[in-house]
C-alpha cells in the first residue's frame, strides 16, 4: 500500500505542475486521474506479486506477502491485478489518451522487461528499472497537458528517476541476505 500511495502522490504532483490556469479545474477529471492511477498501480504491484510468488518465499522481507505466504492463490491474484488494471486503464482512458499510454508503458517495463529480464540478471537493473518508477509522474503531468517533452515534466520526471536508485541500492545494502537468497543480483 505504502508503494501506491507514493505512486499516486507523484502523479498529483505532476498533475498540478501541468496543469494550466488558463483551463477551468475540474474535480471530477482529477478524481478519476487519482483514482485509474491507484487501480493501475495496485494492478500492476499485484501482478508483480503473482510473477514473484516463489522468488518472495525465498526473501524474509517479501515471504508474508499473501501470495507467497499462501493467504492467496497465484489464480486470485492474477485475476485481481487484471481487474484493477482494466479498471485503472479504463478510467485513465477517461482522463487523457497518453495517461493510459504511459501507464501502459510502466506496465510493460515494470511487469515485463524489468522483472523477467533486467532484475534476475543485471546487477545494475536498478538503473533502467528506475524508468518505470519515475512514469506515475510524467502520467499526472500527461493527464492535464500533453506537452510531457517541456523542461517541467522532464525535471519531475528526472528527479524521480535520480532518486530511485540510491533508495533501491540502500535496500539492497539492508536486505543483502534477502536478496542472495533469492538469487537477485545486487
Amino acid at each position: 500500500m505504502g508503494i501506491v500511495i507514493f505512486v499516486v502522490l507523484t502523479g498529483i504532483a505532476g498533475y498540478m505542475t501541468g496543469f494550466e490556469v488558463e483551463h477551468a479545474f475540474s474535480w471530477r477529471h482529477f478524481l478519476e486521474f487519482i483514482i485509474g492511477l491507484y487501480f493501475l498501480s495496485s494492478g500492476s504491484l499485484a501482478l508483480n506479486q503473482v510473477q514473484e510468488y516463489k522468488l518472495d518465499q525465498k526473501m524474509k522481507r517479501t515471504a508474508s506477502r499473501p501470495i507467497a505466504s499462501g493467504r492467496l492463490t497465484p489464480m486470485a491474484g492474477g485475476i485481481l491485478a487484471l481487474a484493477l488494471i482494466l479498471a485503472g486503464s479504463h478510467l485513465l482512458l477517461e482522463v487523457s489518451l497518453l495517461s493510459a499510454a504511459l501507464g501502459w508503458a510502466t506496465i510493460i517495463l515494470y511487469n515485463g522487461i524489468y522483472t523477467y529480464i533486467w532484475k534476475p540478471k543485471w546487477i545494475y537493473a536498478a538503473v533502467p528499472g528506475a524508468i518505470p518508477g519515475a512514469l506515475p509522474i510524467t502520467m499526472g503531468y500527461a493527464a492535464v497537458n500533453p506537452d510531457i517533452l517541456s523542461r517541467e515534466s522532464i525535471y519531475l520526471f528526472a528527479i524521480l528517476f535520480l532518486w530511485q536508485m540510491p533508495h533501491f541500492w540502500a535496500l539492497a545494502l539492508r536486505f543483502k541476505d534477502d536478496y542472495q537468497a533469492g538469487d537477485v543480483p545486487t
